[in-house]
Parts: structure tokens; sequence; C-alpha cells
């Protein structure tokens, strides 16, 4: 019988640990597992405005991100939600290859400043991607640019926004984890002293 419990805590505790090794890492906007994703294009009204949101994924119901301060910041929503952790990715798509990542700050309704956690330029220096995390999910985001460019699109073919709302791990799972693995652990080590 105790053979049987350690088998089936081995099994889950591996499936728990393959499950976390499989969430996917963002190359790009991983749009696969965004609750929002608005690409801006260009619109070619003389006078106008420079650009249009265009929605993709919207499975959180929000209105479309806004423009502010003359289009160097950028509103975004959202739904508060507790426990959650918030990851954002701003994309944008150069004409000329670029060699430096321009400094983009994003924002909580606190005025709590985030830096990227990680930003990369394709291999062909045109698309030049950002990544954001923030410990929790306000109902709203507020990114700056510091330049009108993005807005304008100037010297920028569109410019792509992707958000994700993904729940914080349970101290109760991680503890499964860690126990499932020790058994598994001291299975193994008993298994090698018989043989």
């Amino acid at each position: 019988m105790r053979k049987r419990w350690t088998a089936v805590v081995t099994c889950l505790s591996l499936v728990l640990l393959l499950g976390i090794m499989a969430m996917p890492v963002a190359a790009d906007i991983p749009t696969d597992i965004v609750d929002q994703y608005w690409v801006w294009f260009p619109v070619f009204d003389d006078g106008g405005v420079p650009g249009q949101w265009v929605n993709y994924v919207n499975n959180l119901g929000v209105p479309a991100p806004v423009w502010l301060n003359d289009g160097t910041q950028l509103g975004i929503y959202n739904v508060s939600q507790e426990n959650y952790i918030k990851n954002i990715w701003i994309e944008a798509k150069f004409v000329t290859p670029q060699t430096e990542i321009a400094p983009i700050t994003v924002y909580d309704p606190f005025q709590v400043a985030y830096q990227p956690v990680d930003s990369w330029i394709s291999q062909n220096g045109q698309i030049v991607t950002w990544q954001y995390q923030l410990p929790w999910q306000p109902c709203a985001e507020l990114i700056s640019f510091g330049t009108s460019d993005f807005y304008n699109l100037n010297g920028i073919e569109l410019v792509e926004l992707g958000t994700q709302c993904v729940p914080v791990p349970e101290p109760s799972s991680l503890l499964m984890l860690g126990g499932g693995l020790a058994m598994l652990g001291n299975y193994l080590r008993k298994r090698r002293i018989a043989k």
C-alpha cells in the first residue's frame, strides 16, 4: 500500500513539475496566452489621427488603449484582480534597423514605476520588444514612451501591445511540489541502495 501511495504522489509531482516547465517563454508577444492584444496601425488621413488600434484578443472586454499627453504616454485598461501578477509586452516594428533600445517605463495607478524585466532587438534589427512584470493586476497602467514617435509612427511601421494576467502560485502548491520531489529522491535513493 505504501509503494502505491509513493508512486501516486511521485506521478502527481511530475505532472505538476512538467506543467510549470511547459509555461511559454516569450520570444515576441505570445499571442496565444494574452488577455489583450492590440496593434497600432497607420491611418492615411491627412491631418487626422496618425494611427488606429486594431484588436485581435480582448478577453477582458476593456476599451482600446488611449494615447495621452500629446502621444508620449499610453493608458491601458484592465480588470483589477487580487492574487494575480501582470505581464506586459510592447513591440515596435521600425522602418530601419535599431542598435539601441529606447527606455520605456510602465506606471501603475499609484505611480509606481516599472522598468522592463527583459528587452531585445530582433536579428534583422527592425523589431524591438520590451517585457514587464507587475507584482499585481491593477485596473489600469500608464506606459511612458518619453517621445511621440510611437504615437505618430515616426520611423515606426506599427506598435503592438499584449498583456497577460497570471495567478500567483499558492504556497501549498509549491509545498506539494517540494514534498513530491523529496519523496521521489528518497525512492530513487532507496532503489539504488537495494541494487
